[in-house]
């Protein structure tokens, strides 16, 4: 969960983390299933939905349907304790992050269910 409080990660991810580095191992992989929840719930940019069917469908490319079950349930606890912050801005950031993370969650699994699992 401390990784969505890392400066390159918050609260939009940084240039630092956006780029490809044409590695394909393990590690390399889930950092980039992590930039992009973090982009995809970003409490900065607008929601685009189209991005987020493209995420869905090329997904399984950066991590499993039980990795990316897992972060998307890290980003939802970090968000619940962005709003439990004593800032005011920290706490508009988690609560937008909360609702934006929510409409992942929903999006995959109301439309992508059957594929998943």
């Amino acid at each position: 969960m401390e990784a969505f409080s890392q400066n390159d990660y918050y609260p939009i991810p940084s240039d630092n983390v956006i780029t490809y580095d044409g590695e394909n191992n393990d590690h390399s992989r889930k950092r980039r299933g992590l930039k992009l929840i973090v982009q995809l719930s970003s409490p900065i940019d607008t929601v685009d939905y189209m991005v987020i069917s493209d995420f869905f469908l090329i997904y399984r490319n950066f991590v499993s349907p039980m990795e990316l079950s897992d972060l998307l349930v890290m980003r939802y606890r970090w968000c619940v304790s962005e709003i439990d912050s004593e800032s005011l801005e920290r706490r508009k950031i988690g609560e937008i992050a909360l609702v934006r993370t929510f409409v992942l969650l929903r999006h995959w699994i109301l439309n992508y269910f059957v594929q998943t699992f």
